[in-house]
């Protein structure tokens, strides 16, 4: 396993908070970047009528369903390969991730 990995490792099995925060900080910059592109984009497609407004907002909440999913894929993923950690099966929690 790579250094960074080990590293990685280590931060997720170690303090629960800074492993909280080690994962959902990356999550609210995303967040935060994609709000922002959101309201550039229906900013710059005002000026081009009422058409290109709607699709603007129509998209939206397409785009916030399908990152739903993979964020839950994501949950998933975390599950399996803590609980497989959790039952000291290291091979395997590499394997699946």
């Amino acid at each position: 396993m790579s250094a960074t990995a080990e590293k990685d490792l280590e931060t997720m099995l170690g303090d629960p908070k800074r492993a909280l925060l080690a994962m959902s900080v990356p999550l609210a910059v995303s967040y935060a970047v994609v709000q922002i592109n959101s309201f550039a984009d229906a900013s710059w497609c005002s000026g081009l009528g009422v058409e290109a407004s709607s699709a603007v907002a129509t998209i939206c909440p397409i785009y916030w369903i399908l990152n739903g999913f993979g964020a839950g894929i994501g949950v998933g993923a975390s599950a399996v390969i803590s609980g497989r950690l959790g039952r000291g099966d290291r091979k395997e929690a590499e394997s699946a991730a």
